[in-house]
């Protein structure tokens, strides 16, 4: 699930994300600040980046929920920033090994958003934050053009990144897919509960 709303009031924008997906239980929100709120969770995004940015949040841009909760706030010194909160549980490891290409990558001068928080302690969470790109017009990936740049850049990126390649936390892409489904990224799903019959073929 991935939701925006228009700049604004921080529990306002949050509230009307919430209200964007209808019967939506707030899982994400609920582990990690302990509550689906609109106005605590403003309050203790606010207070994390006080903490760990100096800055306070003058405003919401967007807020989005998915694997984890998102929350890109304009500071009150004119930053802007994308906080994500993750459960408890996230691969911390795995998570430092993304700072540390992030910031690797904006080092080499490719456009990545510079990292500006490493994975530390958020409510009942874990969470990062980093620079927010200015969003640009919509591209259609369909079309060749945009298809050779996707490329070109993806490649760019591999070559840029290829140093860093044993680095702790980054997994081989066959392992992670192997362990894909262990242990569901949602408390919406039970794949345990709902085992039965699901490896049956549909003719």
């Amino acid at each position: 699930m991935n939701a925006d709303v228009s700049v604004g009031e921080p529990a306002a924008v949050i509230a009307a994300t919430y209200a964007r997906w209808e019967g939506y239980r707030g899982h994400i929100e609920r582990d990690v600040f302990g509550t689906m709120e609109p106005a605590a969770i403003a309050t203790t995004v606010d207070t994390f980046c006080h903490a760990q940015l100096r800055g306070g949040v003058e405003r919401y841009e967007f807020c989005a929920t998915s694997v984890c909760s998102v929350h890109g706030v304009r500071l009150d010194d004119d930053r802007r920033v994308v906080v994500k909160v993750h459960r408890a549980g996230a691969d911390v490891e795995h998570l430092h090994a993304v700072h540390t290409v992030q910031r690797h990558l904006v080092a080499a001068g490719f456009p990545a958003p510079r990292p500006l928080v490493a994975p530390t302690g958020l409510a009942g969470g874990v969470a990062v934050a980093e620079e927010m790109l200015a969003r640009d017009g919509w591209e259609d990936a369909h079309e060749p053009c945009v298809r050779r740049l996707v490329a070109r850049g993806l490649a760019r990126q591999i070559e840029l990144c290829k140093e860093l390649a044993d680095l702790p936390g980054l997994k081989p892409s066959t392992l992670v897919r192997r362990q894909l489904w262990k242990q569901p990224h949602d408390q919406r799903f039970d794949f345990a509960a709902t085992a039965d019959g699901a490896g049956r073929r549909i003719a």
